[in-house]
């Protein structure tokens, strides 16, 4: 039976190379012979090996990787088995590193084989850009400037941990799906799987009349057993499987149960199994060939106007498909009477005949016609184009882009001074004739035989689109007189259909197309950003001088201390204050810390050690002084910033500002507010306090 898993987990740095030994039965798992084959795939330059990648990666990124397990098909060989894992890894993982490893266990329950992928893989992006890059650039902070340009190392892929994370899943979950199921197609192996829920499944085949196969999926979602329990009962849940009445002799409920729904899982398959094998045997009455010839006339008559509003390509080809089974299902029928003939087409086409209807339930004509009229507008404009597209216009077209634009240009040219002459006949037409003769020589100097056989190959393809799109254009035409017979339309749900129509409009409109800009404007607009950022810069920079100037004496006292000692007087104070935090988070997990107390005790008296020999009275004075002279300093540092506000309190309402610029203002505004205060901006937290601690800091110098 085939089988669907797929699940992924979050690796943490901690534990990334025991799950790297592990996939690949390195270490203490070098005991285990299930594995089939392991590899990593799209190293950057500067790791010789997976070793050394993953090792650097835990280093540096707190989430390191992501797990993910899935399933792949038994009924192929380990050769196939392996192409299968590097063919669909390749394709949704093209720029990330990754490891992997095929395990081959079997079933605990059944016996038969488990193949799966064991696959590792960091967020971090390789392109052709971090490929190359050294170990120290590759971990460096990614970023882009304000003109676009990249910089930094390896950017991260957001869109495994971000807000889409579960579509992302899916959308592996599903190419999966496919991937196995073409396997299937292709080996001629009458199976399929799906990624879908059991109760998705189940709702899907019973909209499409199949009751019987729908059945299978009919059962709660199984319970899971802790690996401890299912290993060590494993014989026993064999057993009772085979043998029912040894079900009697066990007493843990839990136990029970799973073998029960096994059970049931098993019993259903075999059921749909039997029914799928009966059918296919069955030959039909004289009455049901007349019943299903009926439908399938009917179906097929109306296959067409049953069309989605906006067909594509597929869906087109989908529907042709169905007409042709249709019209093979009709000829089965209507065989010689002797022989035999199956169900499975009939029933089929019965289903299809009922997902139809069921989609013209749900339908609501009036928005389907403004959303097949809006297609139909749409498509018709594009063949306007396409049929001007003639073989000349592509020559052109080549043309213009080897020129960088010329033959665009002098056409422009041409059309601008032919309608001038309209307007003013009595004028001189040599400058017309001048232009057409240099478009004519630019012609002859860049047309080849290559050139004419590329515009020959766009010209059958733009041909191919005009015929594909005005067979859409006569679906949607068909399907929007379909609508209108659904029911009668009123004044009033024309209106409804106009504002439909307007809505789509907009939403098909290319927001991201910008109004034409000269190319002065645009240098002016890109001067005008890059002297914003750096006045936000430098904004950000006072901004931080003011706040460091604006501590009291024991930071001043604490500084030269630390200047003194060296350096030691700081590394004491981060252990002391390290420690604390480890005693208050063991305290509240109730463990004993009596000999963290000692350690920061011990701590604590070796700073009171630093203070007695290197401080003092004369290291306060000397606090005092430098304390003074940062008094000066801030209050010049204060006229710069009442003066750089004003400059970014009107930067920050310009209009030509770009967004990048707009966030770096908002950020250097938010950061003034928090180190400087909101109510007083230009004092704000930036003042001198000498307050009373420089009696105690005198007092501690003299124990």
């Amino acid at each position: 039976m085939a089988t669907y898993h797929m699940k992924m987990k979050i690796g943490y740095n901690g534990s990334t190379m025991a799950h790297l030994n592990y996939i690949r039965r390195e270490g203490k798992y070098n005991d285990r012979e299930d594995i089939i084959y392991t590899e990593t795939c799209n190293l950057p330059s500067w790791a010789d090996n997976s070793t050394e990648f993953w090792t650097a990666i835990k280093d540096h990124d707190l989430r390191a990787c992501r797990k993910l397990e899935f399933a792949i098909p038994n009924e192929i060989s380990h050769e196939e088995q392996i192409d299968f894992a590097q063919k669909f890894l390749a394709e949704i993982l093209p720029e990330h590193t990754y490891s992997y490893a095929i395990h081959e266990t079997d079933s605990a329950i059944h016996g038969e084989k488990n193949p799966h992928v064991h696959v590792m893989f960091s967020e971090r992006i390789i392109d052709e850009r971090t490929v190359n890059l050294s170990k120290e650039e590759f971990f460096k902070k990614y970023g882009k400037t304000t003109k676009g340009r990249v910089y930094g190392g390896s950017k991260k892929d957001r869109t495994w941990a971000g807000k889409g994370r579960t579509g992302k899943l899916y959308q592996v979950r599903e190419k999966l799906e496919h991937r196995i199921n073409e396997l299937y197609t292709e080996k001629k192996i009458q199976k399929a799987v799906s990624s879908k829920s059991l109760k998705a499944q189940k709702t899907q085949l019973r909209q499409m009349g199949a009751y019987s196969e729908s059945e299978q999926f009919d059962r709660l979602k199984p319970m899971r057993l802790d690996d401890k329990k299912f290993m060590a009962n494993k014989d026993i849940i064999r057993a009772a499987l085979r043998d029912p009445k040894s079900l009697t002799l066990i007493d843990d409920p839990e136990l029970k149960k799973r073998i029960l729904q096994e059970k049931s899982k098993m019993a259903k398959a075999e059921i749909a199994a039997a029914i799928a094998e009966m059918d296919s045997h069955l030959t039909p009455t004289e009455n049901e060939k007349f019943v299903a010839l009926e439908e399938l006339e009917e179906l097929q008559k109306n296959a067409l106007a049953k069309l989605p509003a906006l067909p594509d390509s597929a869906v087109i080809n989908a529907y042709k498909n169905r007409l042709l089974l249709l019209q093979q299902t009709k000829k089965e029928l209507v065989v010689n009477k002797e022989q035999p003939v199956r169900l499975a087409s009939v029933i089929k086409a019965i289903q299809l005949y009922n997902t139809d209807m069921q989609f013209h339930k749900n339908i609501d004509p009036i928005k389907e016609i403004a959303i097949a009229q809006a297609g139909l507008e749409k498509t018709k404009k594009e063949l306007v184009i396409l049929k001007k597209m003639q073989l000349g216009n592509i020559v052109d077209r080549l043309i213009d882009l080897k020129t960088n634009g010329k033959v665009k240009e002098i056409s422009e040219k041409i059309r601008s001074q032919e309608s001038f002459l309209k307007l003013n006949p009595h004028i001189n037409t040599d400058r017309l004739q001048n232009l057409k003769s240099e478009l004519d020589s630019l012609r002859k100097s860049y047309y080849s035989p290559e050139i004419k056989e590329e515009a020959i190959q766009l010209a059958a393809i733009n041909k191919e689109r005009i015929a594909s799109l005005e067979e859409v254009s006569r679906i949607l035409e068909t399907n929007i007189r379909q609508l209108k017979n659904i029911r009668q339309l009123d004044e009033s749900d024309f209106e409804k259909i106009k504002e439909y129509q307007t809505k789509i409009s907009y939403l098909n409109k290319d927001k991201t197309k910008k109004p034409f800009e000269s190319s002065y404007k645009r240098e002016r607009i890109d001067l005008l950003n890059t002297t914003i950022d750096r006045r936000s810069k430098e904004y950000r920079d006072l901004v931080f001088k003011i706040a460091k100037r604006s501590q009291n004496i024991n930071y001043y006292y604490n500084k030269l201390l630390n200047e003194k000692t060296k350096g030691e007087f700081k590394k004491l104070t981060e252990q002391a204050r390290s420690k604390k935090d480890l005693i208050v988070y063991n305290q509240k997990l109730g463990k004993d810390t009596t000999s963290m107390q000692k350690e920061l005790l011990e701590i604590e008296r070796n700073i009171e050690r630093l203070k007695l020999q290197y401080g003092g009275q004369v290291l306060l004075d000397q606090a005092k002084k430098l304390q003074q002279s940062e008094l000066m300093q801030l209050t010049k540092l204060k006229q710069q910033y009442t003066k750089l506000e004003k400059n970014i309190q009107r930067d920050s309402t310009r209009r030509y500002i770009s967004a990048t610029t707009k966030v770096s203002l908002i950020k250097a505004k938010k950061l003034a507010d928090k180190l400087l205060g909101k109510d007083d901006p230009h004092v704000g937290a930036a003042h001198i306090r000498t307050d009373t601690r420089e009696n105690q800091i005198g007092q501690g110098a003299e124990l």
